[in-house]
Parts: structure tokens; sequence; C-alpha cells
């Protein structure tokens, strides 16, 4: 069950956001470009959890736009966007050299799509684990960096250090910006998905 609700759960914040006022008149979020929308038409995708083995720029950007319904509507977003070794994503498809992938934003106010260079994706369990700069903490314990406190921690975490048995970690979601130590072996990395994505993706050549 975590595998569909999870990364759903990040996209639905990430909607709903959507729905709000701009708060930045210089961000390139979708939200901003209303009249550039490329497609109403929504598929569920079975997605593949990647990170990325070097430095990249993500592009063909894209994202989604909600109403008041919380239809979609798909629009591009202007501009390429970096990325850097150690980001994960999430593989919609393969076409050749290229990737189109999904990128986990937490708290950005939309969701964030576009194509990668397919050489730069791994999907094995060795590198995601050494270097995934994301993971899923399912119930674990965590003891907080500032007060030594312990919290259970649960959903997506961002992973900010690696000390051997250790990792130190921080809620992609909801604001909370405090850290926390938890134990590696409790982390996972395995976020296959269902995600939603546009119907009408233009077939390319590869």
């Amino acid at each position: 069950m975590k595998k569909y609700f999870l990364p759903l759960c990040a996209l639905l914040c990430a909607l709903l956001c959507a729905c709000g006022p701009d708060s930045s008149a210089e961000s390139q979020t979708p939200q901003e470009d209303t009249s550039n929308i490329l497609s109403t038409e929504t598929v569920q995708r079975p997605a593949r959890t990647a990170v990325l083995l070097e430095d990249a720029t993500l592009t063909q950007c894209y994202g989604a736009l909600a109403d008041t319904s919380m239809q979609l509507s798909w629009t591009a977003i202007e501009g390429d966007v970096p990325m850097v070794k150690g980001d994960v994503v999430l593989v919609l498809e393969t076409t050749g050299e290229q990737s189109r992938v999904y990128v986990p934003t937490g708290d950005t106010p939309n969701a964030l799509y576009g194509t990668l260079p397919a050489a730069i994706l791994s999907q094995s369990e060795e590198d995601l684990e050494n270097s995934a700069n994301l993971a899923l903490a399912d119930g674990c314990l965590g003891q907080n960096t500032e007060t030594q406190e312990v919290e259970q921690m649960l959903g997506t975490v961002k992973v900010l250090v690696r000390d051997g048995s250790r990792c130190k970690v921080q809620n992609l979601v909801g604001g909370d910006t405090r850290s926390f130590w938890v134990k590696t072996s409790d982390l996972s990395y395995d976020m296959d998905s269902l995600v939603a994505d546009r119907g009408d993706i233009p077939k390319t050549n590869g």
C-alpha cells in the first residue's frame, strides 16, 4: 500500500498548494503560465525509482495545475531545471537515450516532470542505498539532533548525511526543518508507484 500512497500524497499536497494564490512573481512554476495548457488528459502510469549518478539538467519540463474541482491541467514550465547527483526521480518511460521522469518535490507548489539522459539514472539497490537523497521511513524511530528526543518517522524523508549505520534525515513535506538520526537499515529506497501524468505525451524518435 505504501508504494502507492506516499508518492501520491506528495503529488496531492503539491496540487492542493497549486490552487492557492501565486506567491512569487519571479518563480518559473506552472501556476504562473495558465495560458500555456498542454493537455487536460490525465492517466496513471507505473513509475520506477532511480537515482542520478551525476549532475544533470531536466529538460522539456512540465507540471500540473488543479482547479477547484481538482481537475488537472498540464502546462509547460519555461526553462530547464538543474539537478544534482543523488537526486531521486521516478522513471515513467525510457525511449532511446532519454527517460521521462517525475521529480518528488515535497511542498513545492507544483508537480515537476521532465526528461533526463537515461545513462545517468540507476535503479540498482546499491546505488540508491549509497547515494539517494530521498528515502522512505516506515514508522522508524528518529533521535532529534537538537534535543535528543525520540520521535516516530513516517513518510518520505530527505537524507542529509550518511554516517555508517546511521543517517541524518529531515521530513520532505510539512515544513518541519528539524533533523533526526535514524538507523540506516530502517530506511527504504523503493518508491515504485503509480503516478498521475499527462495522457497525451507525443512519441519521440529514440
